[in-house]
């Protein structure tokens, strides 16, 4: 720590030296002696600190400072000096402004001399110099690289005393040998960070070459791997061909033995149907009334099995795409009607009411109106309607709504009913060939192969629409047919599955 000078020192005054030869010969060699210590090396807070020493001997001032301009370019700190209180040095900071000495030395970046700080007008009020008793004083700058400043080298003295010209020269001097220390340390700092940033930048290519060098092993390995792999996968592609085109002749001929098989069923049933029919009307000969009913059971039973065999036969179409289609606008409210006829005697048998009110057009300008071929939409509706009132109970109750969305182009057709219900993990499997769910519970009544559903959903999507369902266990079910607004599409398109 510098110690505090309360009392000003005895040195020789530049001032009023008898021989002003002799001081400017000392002021000179000083500069010259701190010029060769810079050039060889001694740290620049010590060339600093020894700096403050010679000018306060040379100049006979009882107060030194180094000041080191920030990077904020604002303030500027105390960095070596003499005579000040203990902490003044490496602690305290001015602003480059007016209220220090060298703070305006900054601001002007000019020399400052004063006479008297106690009169002096272009300074406020320097707290440090204030709180050191200082009077007179004479701050340089500390130049650097274009003019730039480093900071300031200052001299002070507590009495009244006016510095001349050579006083300002030798303490320029002195700056500019401080000045070249600064910079050369600038420059080995730089230096040294190129240096380090070099070094690890060298560092980071040599170990990004050697990641290169994995990459390039791992992707020739890779390359390897993925040849062999398309070996094999070309190898696998030729066996699913095979195994597809298996299937499909699988198929076919699955399709060819069901068309084949129900063409050959109908003939025997339709005979069966004529001759029950000729029977039962008496033509061969009379029948009791037993022997009547017995008939009937067995016409119920062809027209159950000529159902069946005829569902084998859709299906079977429908897999070989055998299937055509004659689109066209379809009102809906005369097809209900039609329906409602077919089904009536199955919902008297089974006490069900019937609802369809939805379907009617609000006005005749505004029918429901989908585009369909007539004869497939007749069979889904007529197929979920009757499936409707099979599983539902005496005294239920069954509904069919329709509802137009004419922003999206389509329009509703919904089945509901207040049956037994379907459970959630066989809402799908419904949909699926010759799947019945909850069978046991309908032994009693007549049964299907289980292709109803399936044909129906075919069918929609055939048309551009789709058959979903919705269904709570005891509570009922809602299936959904959505099919196109005629008024979307052109009514006059024609298609073939």
């Amino acid at each position: 720590m510098l110690r505090h000078r309360s009392t000003p020192v005895n040195r020789p005054s530049s001032e009023g030296s008898s021989d002003p030869a002799t001081l400017w010969a000392r002021q000179q060699a000083a500069v010259a002696d701190l010029g060769v210590r810079a050039l060889g090396g001694l740290p620049v807070p010590a060339l600093l600190q020894q700096a403050a020493r010679v000018v306060a001997e040379l100049l006979d001032t009882e107060f030194v400072k180094v000041v080191e301009l920030l990077p904020d370019g604002l303030t500027a700190r105390v960095v070596a000096g003499e005579g000040w209180h203990d902490g003044v040095v490496g602690h305290a900071t001015i602003s480059v402004g007016r209220d220090s000495q060298a703070g305006y030395a900054l601001l002007s970046h000019a020399p400052v001399i004063v006479d008297d700080l106690r009169t002096e007008t272009r300074l406020e009020d320097p707290p440090l110099l204030r709180e050191h008793g200082v009077v007179s004083g004479v701050s340089v700058i500390l130049y650097g690289p274009e003019r730039s400043a480093y900071g300031v080298l200052g001299a002070h003295t507590a009495r009244r005393r006016r510095f001349t010209t050579d006083d300002v020269s030798f303490l320029q001097g002195v700056a500019n040998v401080l000045s070249a220390a600064l910079h050369r340390q600038h420059v080995e700092d730089d230096l040294r960070r190129a240096r380090t940033e070099a070094e690890v930048y060298a560092a980071q290519l040599q170990e990004q070459a050697f990641e290169l060098e994995q990459q390039i092993e791992e992707a020739q390995a890779l390359a390897e791997e993925l040849e062999q792999t398309n070996d094999e996968l070309h190898r696998a592609m030729a066996e699913v061909e095979a195994a597809r085109a298996a299937a499909e002749a699988a198929n076919r001929a699955k399709s060819d033995f069901l068309a084949t098989m129900s063409h050959e069923l109908r003939t025997p049933l339709n005979a069966i149907q004529g001759y029950t029919e000729l029977l039962a009307l008496g033509l061969r000969g009379p029948v009791t009334e037993a022997q009547q009913q017995d008939l009937e059971r067995v016409r119920l039973a062809n027209q159950h099995l000529m159902s069946l065999v005829t569902d084998v036969l859709n299906f079977a179409r429908l897999e070989a795409g055998q299937v055509e289609f004659h689109l066209d606008a379809i009102e809906i409210a005369p097809l209900v009607g039609e329906l409602e006829s077919l089904i009536g005697p199955q919902l008297t048998a089974k006490g069900l009411t019937f609802s369809h009110d939805a379907c009617a057009p609000d006005t005749p300008e505004s029918p429901h109106v989908v585009r369909a071929d007539a004869e497939k939409l007749r069979q889904i509706l007529l197929n979920l309607l009757t499936n409707a009132i099979k599983f539902t109970d005496a005294g239920g109750h069954v509904a069919l709504e329709c509802a137009t969305d004419a922003v999206r182009g389509v329009v509703r057709l919904q089945v509901a009913d207040t049956g037994r219900g379907i459970p959630a993990d066989q809402l799908e499997r419904i949909f699926e060939p010759f799947v019945q769910v909850d069978r046991h519970r309908t032994r009693a009544s007549q049964q299907g192969v289980g292709l109803g559903l399936a044909i129906s959903r075919d069918l929609a999507r055939a048309m551009g629409g789709d058959l979903t369902v919705e269904s709570a266990v005891g509570v009922g079910s809602t299936f959904t047919l959505v099919l196109q607004h005629a008024g979307k599409e052109d009514p006059t398109a024609t298609g073939a599955r």
